[in-house]
């Protein structure tokens, strides 16, 4: 499976949950005080770009220290 495609199912997956804790009352979110709404469908962005963003800051150096690791 394409990296982009799990991170991108990882969100999907992230964004339901936040939805359904929503309905289950879990938290509410400052709009949602007065009655449910759906999360906005934006925050399946921001949950993506916080997955790639989290794998790059453990992937890149990760990868850098096995590089030095090798030629040494």
């Amino acid at each position: 499976m394409p990296l982009l495609l799990g991170l991108a199912l990882v969100a999907l997956f992230l964004w339901f949950a936040e939805d359904i804790s929503t309905v289950c009352r879990v938290w509410c979110c400052p709009d949602q005080l007065h009655g449910w709404t759906p999360v906005s469908p934006a925050t399946l962005i921001a949950w993506f770009l916080l997955m790639v963003v989290g794998f790059s800051l453990i992937a890149v150096p990760h990868r850098r220290g096995q590089e030095r690791g090798a030629s040494a």
